[in-house]
């Protein structure tokens, strides 16, 4: 009799359920019917592009602009003038020597007088002259910071050029640590200036 109860409540159930899985309540109606699109509808390739393009010059002149504005490096004269706020009185150009004769770089504006180095000296003697109108330069200091910068050649080259220029000139080389003007003349250091001090 229990086996005959429950045969007949799982039929009964089966028969709910059969019942109810046909009756259909919905509201969802076809409007249209879908069609096949014939561009992706994402990504938009053209405007990625075109966004990219915008992006990547603005960033790039951007950085470019950034960059150039933390360059503190001195390319022009104008930058020397700017920065160490004294007038420029000339640049003096590279002066290449393939036979390494320094005798003949030292004394450049007496064995070449139309090279451009010999005529750059020459601006700088101008530019000291012209420095101090109302009084006649007396005495020129010539230093650098670092060793090897030119110190020996420009002083050598400015005292010819204001001797070429009939001024009297005595040239003092107070490089005590590495004097080199007594080689470049060809004389003897046997006495100095710590002699005379």
């Amino acid at each position: 009799k229990a086996k005959t109860q429950l045969n007949n409540g799982r039929l009964q159930r089966l028969t709910e359920a059969g019942v109810s899985s046909e009756i259909k309540t919905t509201n969802v109606q076809g409007v249209d019917r879908a069609e096949l699109p014939k561009t992706p509808y994402k990504p938009n390739k053209k405007l990625n592009i075109l966004l990219a393009m915008i992006v990547g010059l603005t960033c790039g002149t951007g950085l470019a602009f950034f960059l150039d504005y933390l360059d503190n490096t001195v390319k022009s004269p104008d930058d020397v003038e700017n920065r160490i706020k004294l007038p420029l009185l000339g640049f003096v150009p590279t002066m290449e020597n393939g036979t390494g004769d320094t005798f003949r770089k030292d004394l450049i504006a007496h064995y070449e007088l139309r090279s451009s180095a010999s005529e750059a000296y020459r601006t700088i003697r101008t530019g000291v002259l012209f420095s101090s109108p109302d009084k006649k330069v007396h005495s020129i200091l010539v230093t650098s910071a670092y060793p090897t910068e030119g110190k020996t050649v420009t002083a050598v080259n400015l005292a010819t050029v204001l001797a070429q220029g009939s001024d009297s000139v005595l040239l003092v080389d107070a490089d005590l640590r590495r004097p080199r003007i007594h080689k470049t003349f060809k004389i003897d250091n046997a006495k100095g200036l710590t002699n005379l001090l």
